[in-house]
């Protein structure tokens, strides 16, 4: 997963999306295809969802989607514009479960 940095400010527009780096003054132009990958990993979507979301809303076959997909993402990542983030941090209540879990298998779920 990925998250887009705090410098990034995009606009959706009807043909496409407009990105601007407010950090480098840089603004990047997007046709349909990259707007809905960066909107996708906007909303925290994995690299696979993504290829059969764009795969089947634009009719284009899914190797040219994960290819695509693949160099628009280290493209981001070179210009500081997304980095990658673990997939979930854990939260207090989560791993207190997964300790108890691993000590009482066979526990009752708590709810």
């Amino acid at each position: 997963m990925y998250r887009t940095s705090n410098h990034l400010r995009t606009t959706y527009q009807q043909d496409g999306a407009i990105v601007l780096d407010i950090h480098r003054g840089q603004i990047f132009g997007l046709n349909h295809v990259g707007s809905k990958m960066l909107e996708l990993l906007e909303a925290g979507r994995d690299e696979s969802s993504i290829v059969l979301e764009i795969s089947h809303e634009y009719e284009i076959d899914e190797g040219t989607v994960r290819n695509d997909l693949h160099e628009f993402i280290e493209s981001l990542i070179q210009q500081r514009l997304l980095e990658p983030v673990p997939n979930r941090l854990l939260t207090t209540n989560d791993s207190v479960q997964q300790w108890q879990d691993s000590r009482c298998p066979h526990a009752p779920e708590q709810k």
